[in-house]
């Protein structure tokens, strides 16, 4: 173990800050970087011990995550109040998803004035969202996309792996992201047994589906179009379907078709056709295959639908 100064400042950059290549202020006997995360920092150029079980290690990091939600609620809520206990012997700026956000508007006045909850605010609820669900559903979003993959991918092969788990990686720390959020949230809905949601009689009450029904129908009113928000859109329709949620499978349905036309799907459909299948890129193909699974989605609804009307 290396000798501390009387400036209570360590002679080396910490191994956390090292390894991530960070710039350390070296502060005894917490770094602020390592503070922020709430991760150990350790400064005697050794490794800090390997994670126990793969259980308590997404403890940990679920514990990690509240923490800091926590402290950046606090910052939303008072942004003149000091970001850290250690303000006085801290540099490191705050983090630009919170330097970022206008506050102007206050918390508080969200609930008499919606017109007042700016995008950036909804972002920030949804990734928040997403992690409270997976502690309440005792999962986590790795174990929710492997079995989204291991099956119901299977039929409606239409999120690239590749790409998706590249926005699961951002999303772990965080993410404006609002699409892998979003999509986590669907897949979460379709993988999760009925038995096991919160209040689900009737399931239209399950504040699981309610949420992603929330935040999918904001974003797709609020932000520009994408594939990602039209896929999730047809993971939610399928829910909706399966359980039999109303006629709200159609709805949502619906408004996955509009953003689709929004984003011409269909000439890049009909463009593809003219291609060679090495002339594709991974991008146009994902797209290609979020269309077809959004015609078959609809079909198969709008056919049950036909065959109940006719046996009335």
């Amino acid at each position: 173990m290396q000798n501390f100064g009387n400036d209570q400042l360590a002679t080396r950059t910490c191994w956390q800050c090292k390894s991530s290549k960070k710039k350390c202020d070296k502060l005894l006997p917490t770094c602020s970087r390592c503070s922020r995360l709430s991760i150990e920092c350790a400064y005697d150029g050794e490794k800090p011990d390997a994670a126990p079980s793969n259980h308590d290690s997404n403890d940990t990091k679920f514990e990690q995550i509240f923490q800091r939600l926590e402290r950046l609620e606090h910052l939303i809520s008072n942004p003149d109040s000091p970001t850290t206990t250690r303000t006085s012997a801290s540099h490191e700026p705050p983090p630009s998803y919170v330097s970022n956000i206008d506050h102007s508007c206050q918390p508080p006045s969200w609930q008499v004035d919606p017109g007042q909850l700016k995008q950036e605010y909804v972002g920030f609820m949804l990734w928040g969202s997403v992690f409270r669900i997976m502690s309440e559903s005792h999962t986590t979003i790795d174990a929710v996309a492997d079995n989204y993959f291991k099956w119901t991918h299977q039929w409606l092969p239409m999120i690239s792996r590749s790409r998706f788990d590249t926005g699961l990686e951002r999303l772990k720390v965080y993410s404006t992201d609002r699409g892998s959020s979003l999509t986590i949230l669907a897949m979460h809905l379709t993988v999760t047994p009925v038995s096991e949601h919160p209040g689900s009689t009737p399931l239209s009450d399950s504040p699981w589906y309610r949420a992603c029904k929330y935040y999918f129908s904001y974003f797709a009113s609020v932000e520009e179009p994408t594939v990602d928000i039209i896929q999730a859109g047809i993971l939610l329709a399928l829910f909706e379907h399966m359980q039999s949620i109303d006629n709200k499978a159609l709805t949502t349905l619906g408004i996955c078709g509009r953003l689709a036309c929004a984003l011409d799907l269909d000439d890049i459909v009909a463009q593809a056709l003219i291609r060679e299948p090495g002339e594709i890129s991974s991008e146009v193909e994902e797209a290609i295959q979020t269309w077809f699974a959004l015609i078959l989605l609809d079909r198969f609804h709008s056919s049950l639908l036909s065959i109940r009307n006719h046996s009335k």
